[in-house]
């Protein structure tokens, strides 16, 4: 292909791909997501500093933090009434995958991965 063809269509090709950037779907992070906020299995569990084995979960947007467990989401796909999640962690600075979703009821987060069901309350 001539140079001076490549040049001139390299503008159109551009176009192209910010044209199809802006209107395919693009996997949701958790922006506004109601689970976003600390998470535990009781009050009592919401006053534990994130240095305790058992410290409460702290979700953000990008992902969680929970004493030495650390996940960064790597897509968040809103599901009728929860979100599904893949992500990574790190757990003890082994780096794993890890997918589950959440469902937010109110006051209330239900975490399922393939270990099973886990509910917990929103610490105030």
């Amino acid at each position: 292909m001539p140079k001076s063809f490549a040049r001139k269509q390299m503008p159109i090709a551009i176009l192209g791909v910010v044209s199809v950037a802006i209107l395919c779907p693009q996997p949701t992070l958790a922006q506004d997501a109601a689970f976003v906020g600390t998470w535990a299995s009781s009050e009592a569990q919401c006053a534990l500093p994130q240095v305790d084995p058992g410290a409460p979960m702290v979700v953000t947007q990008e992902g969680f933090d929970q004493n030495e467990v650390h996940c960064k989401f790597s897509s968040v796909s809103p599901e009728a009434d929860m979100w599904k999640i893949s992500s990574t962690c790190s757990v003890q600075g082994d780096e794993q995958s890890h997918d589950f979703t959440f469902a937010v009821a109110g006051d209330k987060l239900t975490v399922t991965d393939e270990l099973g069901t886990n509910d917990m309350i929103r610490c105030k």
